[in-house]
């Protein structure tokens, strides 16, 4: 119970104010509920340019693949809540981005519509949770924006009723990223729609999202919730409220839509700037493949709204430093390093948070090598929490304890706390750098327990990757007088095996071939144990994991060594 309590109170303290009350209001009280004074009008004026296409979704008509799970819900009445699937999965068939797919027919999208409306009255679950209204609010507003609304005044009708449900039940106890989707939903209703309310919901959107778009904007470009998926999906917010402030200009002023392109500018940047040689994201945090469109569908939407153009690289070697974001690396033709070493935050929500500080991925030749974990479920218990913790990511674990103290689905009580970061050139190599004070033992302890530096060197030959040098120091931030167990993962891709040459000496293989071999220090015991690999929602793959272990007084160092070995 004193754990239980303590690790409350260390959640808790962190939260606003006003979001906490907003916390007890909706716990305490009901959903309030809304009705329709009138028959609504729709502003006949509103165009939008077409957003990012879905694909992927459509099997057959009523038949869907979310998360890498297909479900057929075809027959007399869709089920509109599975219990055989996810939450999550439940989550995006109410959120409709499948208007948005071209595969889809649109007998098809208006019958879904129809039948949502028919099941799914106010207030159920989660069909009306603020979230999903939100994201469904917008996706209907953009395909009835291409339909001759004349003739659908149930579906009219039904979104004016949820946007008058959202104002009422908007999600300031959560803030970040859902409060972002509120706001969004409620400027593109109050763009879709006349009359008093929607000139309500549309000023209070423009007042608040700009108060937002501040607060979750890192000096550096980056989302402040610090996870590489999060930030693309908040880039296709800015460049959908962008297209339609510029599709609709008598409603906005000069400032809001310059202030978005902005924003939407140096995220764009940004984003392209932290992405491997494939264009993937790095899977730090709560990130995986195939949840936000990919870097060449935002490049291509932005260019076609404000004729965007990507930052060509200054040289061959190019850096990475996001240090607000807390991102350092070094990329060099289809070769990429990068370390996390970000704050956690916002403070308030580290919902998407992992124990990944000083965690990096590795590619060479085009290839991953070392990679993240990444995310498979947002579904309570063992797995979930695994995702999250010290050990499933490419960093140090000190006597079991938790870099943060991780709890439930995406809360964090005690926090580990970022030191420095940085990277250099120095001569032929390059220089990766990192810091922070974190662990947590005994639930009456405020403060970290212990400090972690690390130092990665990456050798350079001809422009191409040689070596990386991985040197951990872990020192104690009290006085400690027994010795510490101290152990190393590196996590690899699936499509890599594992060998052991010697007690110093471990072989990476592709295939046949030997890609690499890791040389470790002779005071150091290693074991090679299997792991999983979430590169997407829904999809676990099998791989292999490096645990480097010594029990020792502090401070202490562990060396270890990377050796790429290059047809």
């Amino acid at each position: 119970m004193q754990v239980k309590i303590a690790c409350l109170y260390h959640t808790i303290k962190h939260l606003k104010p006003s979001q906490l009350a907003f916390f007890v209001w909706r716990r305490k009280f009901p959903a309030a509920s809304v009705q329709l004074a009138g028959a609504p009008e729709v502003a006949s004026s509103i165009v939008v340019q077409a957003p990012i296409a879905i694909s992927g979704i459509y099997r057959a008509d009523n038949q869907f693949r979310f998360l890498n799970i297909n479900k057929d819900l075809s027959g007399e009445n869709i089920d509109w809540s599975p219990s055989d699937v996810p939450r999550l999965w439940r989550y995006n068939l109410h959120y409709f981005d499948y208007l948005r797919e071209n595969e889809r027919c649109a007998s098809n999208k208006h019958s879904m519509i129809e039948s949502w409306i028919d099941h799914n009255p106010q207030g159920s679950e989660p069909g009306w949770e603020p979230f999903t209204a939100s994201l469904r609010i917008v996706n209907w507003v953009f395909y009835l924006v291409t339909e001759d609304c004349s003739h659908h005044n149930k579906i009219i009708d039904s979104l004016y009723l949820q946007a008058l449900w959202l104002e009422k039940n908007d999600e300031r106890h959560i803030l970040a990223n859902h409060y972002f989707e509120n706001l969004k939903a409620l400027l593109f209703a109050g763009v879709f729609f006349k009359g008093d309310d929607a000139k309500r919901w549309r000023q209070r959107a423009m007042r608040e999202l700009l108060v937002q778009l501040e607060e979750q904007t890192l000096d550096d470009g980056g989302h402040y919730e610090r996870s590489p998926q999060y930030h693309g999906l908040m880039l296709e917010n800015y460049l959908d409220i962008y297209n339609l402030a510029i599709s609709n200009p008598a409603y906005f002023s000069g400032d809001f839509i310059a202030r978005f392109r902005v924003v939407a500018q140096q995220g764009l940047d940004f984003f392209n700037g932290i992405l491997f040689p494939d264009l993937k994201i790095p899977l730090f945090n709560d990130s995986a493949f195939e949840i936000a469109p990919d870097a060449s569908e935002l490049n291509e939407y932005a260019r076609q709204l404000f004729d965007y153009r990507s930052e060509a690289p200054h040289s061959d070697v190019q850096m990475i430093e996001k240090g607000d974001f807390g991102l350092y690396g070094v990329r060099s033709a289809s070769d990429m390093l990068v370390l996390d070493c970000g704050e956690i935050g916002p403070a308030y929500q580290p919902g998407h948070t992992h124990c990944d500080f000083l965690s990096y991925e590795l590619m060479v030749g085009g290839e991953h090598i070392v990679v993240d974990t990444g995310v498979c479920e947002y579904e309570p218990g063992e797995r979930r929490h695994f995702v999250r913790s010290t050990k499933a990511h490419n960093t140090v674990r000190i006597d079991e304890l938790e870099q943060s103290e991780i709890w439930g689905e995406f809360r964090v009580a005690r926090r580990a706390k970022k030191l420095l970061g940085g990277v250099e050139s120095v001569g032929a190599d390059v220089v990766v750098t990192g810091a922070f004070e974190g662990f947590f033992s005994g639930w009456w302890r405020s403060k970290p327990q212990f400090k972690h530096e690390r130092k990665m060197c990456v050798k350079l030959v001809k422009e191409a990757f040689d070596s990386i040098e991985v040197v951990d120091t872990i020192a104690s931030c009290a006085s400690t007088r027994i010795p510490v167990l101290v152990e190393s993962f590196v996590h690899f891709h699936d499509s890599l095996r594992l060998s052991p040459v010697n007690e110093r000496s471990v072989e990476i293989f592709r295939l046949n071939s030997v890609i690499a071999r890791i040389d470790l220090p002779k005071d150091v015991a290693y074991r090679i144990e299997p792991s999983i690999y979430c590169p997407e929602f829904g999809l676990i793959k099998n791989n292999y994991c490096l645990v480097m272990q010594r029990k020792a007084m502090l401070p202490q160092q562990l060396t270890y060594t990377i050796q790429l070995l290059r047809s």
